[in-house]
C-alpha cells in the first residue's frame, strides 16, 4: 500500500506504530489504496488537539485506525495502558471511543473546509481498532470483533490484509453500502489533495535512513525462516546474492547446531571476516571458528577431534577441489557422509581472495546436497541494487526494500588533491544531515598509503581509522572506517563512499572488486569517479545492455 508520508519519522516512538506502519506498506489489496500516517485533527470533539494514528482510503473507502502498543485492559469501565516498563496509565476514555470521535472529527472537518459537504454519502467510512501485542477477548456492541486486530492478525502482512478486508466488509454492511469506486475517482483525488499537505513534509536523510534501515532489519529476521528447511537435511549448499541474508542464516544455523548438542566448526577466507563471525557467536569448545588458513595449519589436530557439522561461509572464496579435501578430513563422515552447510555466492565474488573451481563445486553437489537460493535482497536499497546490476551485470536478487532511497552518487574527480577535497564535502554532508560518521565507511582499491585518504587534512585524518579485527563491529566514536574492498567482503554500513577508482580496469578483477562495493552499503553509494572508472563505467553498461 502507497504510504504517506512514505518513512516514519524520528518522532514516531512507538514500537506498535512502526509496526502497523510497516504491515500496511507490505500488504496488498488493490489499486487506488494510500494509508496516511499521525494526521493530526485539530477539531476534535473532547480535545483541543487530537490525532488519527492512520487514515486508510481507497475504493471501498475512507477508515480511521487506532493503534494500541503494550499491555490494554477495560475493568470498570476504566481503561489501563501498560508499556514496556511495566508502567501504568489509567483513562476514562478508551482507544474506541477515541477513533470513533476522530472518525467523525475528519469528516466534519472535509464539510467546513468545504471540500464535500457530505463525504459519508459518497463513500463508505468507519473505523478500527489495533492491538498489536496482546490477545484480545472483550467484545461487545461498541467493540464489535469485526474491527478489532490484535496479535493475531499482525503476525506478517497476509493476516493483516485479512483484518483490513474483514473491516471494509463490517462497514460496508453496517453503513449505506455504497459502492466502490474505481481507482481513479475524483472524489478519490480530493480526499488526497486534501489529505497530504496536513503532513507531507520532506524527511530528513537520517529519518529516511532510519526507517529503510529498520525495514532492512525485519526482512533480514525474515530470512530466518529459511532455516526450518535446512534442519532436515544433511548436506546443504545455500546460494545467494551479495546482500540476501546469507551469513545471518549461516549464524543462527551455527547456534540451532549448538543448542541439538552438535560440535561445529564455521570457516571463512578473510581475516576480518572470521573476526566479525567471533563476535556475533563467541567460540566455545563446542564451537570453533576460524581462517581456512589456520584450519590447512592446524589439519592433524582438527582430523584427530571431527567435528559434529561443518558451516563454511563466504564458501565461493574456498570452491577448490583441493580445499574440499580438507574439509573431507574434519568433519564426521567426510563430505559424503557427513552434515555440513555451504553458504556461497557463485554469482561475481569469486576471484577477489582465494577462486572458485567449477569442478570441485560440481563434485560437492554430487554429495548428495540439497540447494537452497536465497532470492530476495534485504540489505540493499532498490536504487543500489538496480545500479550494482546494471554495472556488474550480477544477480543480486529482488528488493523487498519498497520504500525509495537516495540515488546512487557518481562525483567526477581528476587527482588525489581533488578527490579528498570532494570525499570531506560528502562527509560534512552526511553529517549536516543528522548521519554519525560510525554509520559510514570508505572503500578503496588500493591500501591507506597509496589512497587518496593521504591527503585528507589532520583534521579528518584522525577520524579515519583502518580496519581491523577489533573496530570491525565497534568503530571508536566519531570515526569512520577505511578498508579495502577485499577486506570488507561479508560486512556492510549504511554509507559507502568508494575511493581510488583510477586502479580499475575494465576486467573481471575489477568487475568483481565493483560488485562487492557497491552492494556494501545498505542506503547510501558515493563514488569518486576518475576519468578511469568512467571509461570502466561505461563499458560494463554497454556489455551489461547486449
Amino acid at each position: 500500500m502507497k504510504m504517506v508520508p512514505n518513512v516514519l519519522y524520528d518522532n514516531v516512538k512507538s514500537d506498535a506504530e512502526r509496526k502497523v506502519f510497516r504491515l500496511l506498506k507490505d500488504i496488498d489489496i488493490g489499486h487506488g489504496w494510500t494509508a496516511y500516517h499521525s494526521l493530526n485533527v485539530s477539531e476534535h470533539a473532547y480535545k483541543k488537539w487530537g490525532e488519527i494514528d492512520f487514515v486508510i482510503v481507497g475504493p471501498k473507502g475512507l477508515f480511521c485506525l487506532e493503534v494500541k502498543g503494550g499491555g490494554v485492559e477495560c475493568k470498570d469501565d476504566i481503561w489501563r495502558f501498560t508499556n514496556r516498563y511495566n508502567e501504568t496509565q489509567r483513562k476514562k476514555e478508551g482507544p474506541f471511543e477515541q477513533v470513533r470521535s476522530a472518525h467523525y472529527s475528519l469528516i466534519a472537518m472535509f464539510r467546513r473546509d468545504e471540500i464535500f459537504d457530505s463525504l459519508e454519502n459518497k463513500i463508505n467510512t468507519g473505523w478500527g481498532v489495533i492491538f498489536p501485542d496482546i490477545s484480545w477477548n472483550q467484545f461487545s456492541p461498541e467493540m464489535p470483533r469485526e474491527i478489532i486486530c490484535d496479535e493475531q492478525f499482525t503476525k506478517n502482512s497476509q493476516s493483516f490484509s485479512k483484518y483490513i478486508k474483514q473491516l471494509f466488509e463490517y462497514w460496508l454492511n453496517k453503513g449505506k453500502k455504497l459502492p466502490a469506486l474505481n481507482p481513479g475517482d475524483m472524489i478519490l483525488d480530493k480526499i488526497d489533495k486534501y489529505l497530504k499537505p496536513n503532513f507531507q513534509t520532506s524527511p530528513s536523510l537520517r529519518s529516511r535512513a532510519d526507517s529503510l534501515y529498520e525495514d532492512m532489519v525485519t526482512h533480514t529476521k525474515d530470512q530466518l525462516n529459511f532455516i526450518e528447511g535446512l534442519e532436515e537435511n544433511e548436506r546443504i549448499i545455500c546460494e545467494g546474492g551479495a546482500g540476501t541474508g546469507k551469513t545471518l542464516v549461516a549464524i543462527h544455523t551455527a547456534r540451532n547446531e549448538l543448542l541439538n548438542g552438535k560440535t561445529v566448526l564455521l570457516v571463512a577466507m578473510a581475516d576480518i571476516f572470521t573476526a566479525y563471525l567471533k563476535i556475533q557467536l563467541k567460540p566455545s569448545p563446542a564451537l570453533k571458528i576460524c581462517m581456512f588458513s589456520e584450519l590447512e595449519k592446524s589439519l592433524n589436530f582438527f582430523s584427530e577431534n571431527k567435528f559434529d557439522v561443518l558451516i563454511v561461509d563466504e564458501g565461493q572464496d574456498l570452491m577448490h577441489i583441493e580445499n574440499l579435501d580438507t574439509f573431507d578430513k574434519v568433519i564426521k563422515g567426510g563430505l559424503e557422509n557427513g552434515r555440513w552447510r555451504f553458504f556461497m555466492d557463485s554469482n561475481a565474488q569469486s576471484g577477489i581472495i582465494g577462486s572458485f573451481d567449477q569442478v570441485a563445486f560440481d563434485i560437492l553437489k554430487n554429495c548428495n546436497a540439497s540447494i537452497f537460493k536465497l532470492k530476495n535482497n534485504c540489505r540493499n536499497t532498490k536504487q543500489i541494487v538496480e545500479e550494482a546490476q546494471s554495472t556488474t551485470g550480477a544477480h543480486i536478487g529482488e528488493t523487498v526494500i519498497k520504500s525509495d532511497g537516495p540515488r546512487v552518487y557518481y562525483c567526477k574527480t581528476d587527482s588525489q588533491e581533488h578527490e579528498a577535497e570532494m570525499l570531506i564535502k560528502r562527509i560534512e554532508s552526511l553529517r549536516d544531515e543528522g548521519i554519525n560518521l560510525e554509520d559510514m565507511a570508505i572503500l578503496s582499491t588500493v591500501s591507506h598509503n597509496k589512497s587518496s585518504i593521504s591527503k585528507l587534512p589532520v583534521k579528518w585524518n584522525r577520524r579515519i581509522h583502518i580496519i581491523n579485527n577489533v573496530n570491525v563491529i565497534s568503530p571508536p566514536s566519531s570515526s569512520i572506517l577505511f578498508s579495502k574492498i577485499s577486506e570488507f567482503k561479508g560486512l556492510e554500513k549504511k554509507h559507502i563512499m568508494l575511493i581510488d577508482t583510477d586502479y580499475f580496469a575494465n576486467d573481471n578483477l575489477s568487475r568483481s572488486l565493483l560488485y562487492i562495493a557497491m552492494t556494501r552499503a545498505n542506503i547510501g553509494l558515493w563514488v569518486a569517479a576518475r576519468p578511469e572508472f568512467n571509461e570502466m563505467y561505461i563499458a560494463f553498461q554497454k556489455e551489461n545492455m547486449r
